[in-house]
């Protein structure tokens, strides 16, 4: 005959059903959590003896809980005492000013998320309850009013509405016809100083960068072709300050009124990185340098061929500086006073030098665990990388054809 026994209880049941069902008891589970502890199981009838007395400590400390006054920091002998001291108008109006805070502070919260009328609503309920129950309105001689401001169709954020007490009827018109207000107000643009995801100021852009990848874990994606560190931290401040954008997110999310909600969504979200694929590389292509990945880069440095950040230009204006000649063949010749500076072979550079910062940047990631990516990221990727290539070629051979009909010293190609 089997035997269905529980090794964590020390019990013996006498079919399949009654072990299932024990399984699913408090004792065992009880039993289960001294084990782990390296405990010796209880009897049940030990268990419901610790339940009981468990009970009444939980009873016992309610009781001397509801003595205590948390809003008046008071303490009573009894509950009687305590039970006057509730009804007293002392405690009442501090409730009602402690309601009254609980509502503001709700009308603040619920403007920076985009909900700003049925829940004000519910909390101008409670303090009219409490108003009417404590007899404040007609005591006291204060007349709460909630102002809220109607919505326009084509504003962009909410008003704001906040509860305070009006003194006449015509600040009363005053407070409600200033919903306008909000179309006027602007964000500003958060410093290289400061931080992207906390109020958070440091001394510098450096230590700022610091702070960012150990408290918010934010790396900067292809860190070792950047070559304006400023510029970029620049445009994220922008986007976060003046735009109220996730930089995750990008234009994919939903919209924020305040900097302290995207902050606050990119922190709970886990979205404090830049997204840095597909279409969002030509965002920041102006921040980065990825010739130095090209296969024919070394070539091309030998040579001094770099035909990149090529731009409209007039010839007239460097033609009639005095300096140039331009020949009907469409060669150029300098004057021999400049002769140092054309024997020069360099190619031409968006930006000449990254600063000190970056090596450090670098060096700092690699210390907290960064690789770069790797994997069947790297090679989607590479393919991003590959298709702004493309486009840029696309635009050099538009720029070239259209440039091709400056050149005055060229002929029409028609027989005479």
């Amino acid at each position: 005959m089997p035997l269905f026994t529980c090794i964590s209880c020390r019990v013996v049941f006498a079919n399949s059903e009654l072990q299932k069902a024990h399984y699913r008891t408090d004792w065992h589970r009880y039993n289960l959590k001294r084990k782990v502890a390296d405990l010796p199981p209880v009897t049940a009838v030990d268990f419901q003896q610790r339940v009981l007395e468990r009970k009444a400590q939980i009873s016992e400390a309610s009781k001397s809980q509801g003595s205590y006054c948390k809003l008046c920091c008071k303490h009573f002998g009894s509950t009687k005492a305590y039970a006057n001291h509730v009804m007293s108008k002392k405690h009442q109006e501090k409730e009602l000013k402690e309601t009254q805070t609980l509502v503001q502070k709700e009308n603040e919260k619920n403007t920076e998320k985009g909900i700003y009328e049925e829940n004000i609503k519910e909390l101008s309920n409670k303090a009219s309850k409490l108003e009417i129950k404590n007899g404040a309105s007609s005591s006291s001689g204060l007349d709460m009013k909630y102002c809220v401001p109607s919505t326009k169709t084509n504003s962009k954020k909410p008003a704001d509405p906040v509860a305070q007490p009006s003194t006449s009827a015509a600040d009363e018109d005053s407070d409600c016809e200033s919903d306008g207000s909000w179309e006027s107000v602007e964000g500003e643009a958060i410093p290289i100083e400061a931080c992207l995801f906390c109020p958070v100021v440091s001394k510098s852009l450096e230590k700022n960068m610091q702070h960012m990848t150990q408290a918010h874990r934010f790396f900067i994606p292809d860190a070792e072709y950047l070559v304006d560190v400023d510029g970029l931290i620049a445009y994220l401040g922008e986007k976060v300050g003046e735009g109220n954008m996730c930089l995750w997110c990008n234009d994919r999310g939903k919209t924020f009124y305040s900097i302290r909600s995207a902050q606050q969504h990119m922190t709970d979200k886990n979205h404090c990185k830049i997204l840095h694929e597909g279409d969002a590389l030509l965002e920041y292509s102006d921040f980065y340098d990825y010739r130095p990945s090209y296969p024919d880069y070394k070539e091309r440095e030998a040579t001094g061929t770099d035909d990149e950040d090529d731009e409209e230009v007039n010839i007239e204006e460097l033609a009639t500086d005095g300096y140039e000649l331009v020949l009907p063949s469409g060669a150029t010749i300098g004057h021999r006073s400049l002769q140092v500076y054309y024997k020069q072979n360099l190619p031409p550079r968006k930006y000449t030098q990254t600063g000190k910062l970056l090596p450090r940047l670098l060096a700092q990631y690699k210390s907290l665990g960064w690789t770069g990516i790797s994997g069947p990221a790297a090679q989607k990727k590479a393919k991003d990388v590959a298709y702004v290539q493309n486009l840029r070629a696309k635009r050099h051979l538009n720029l070239s054809i259209k440039a091709n009909k400056l050149q005055k010293h060229f002929r029409p190609q028609v027989v005479f």
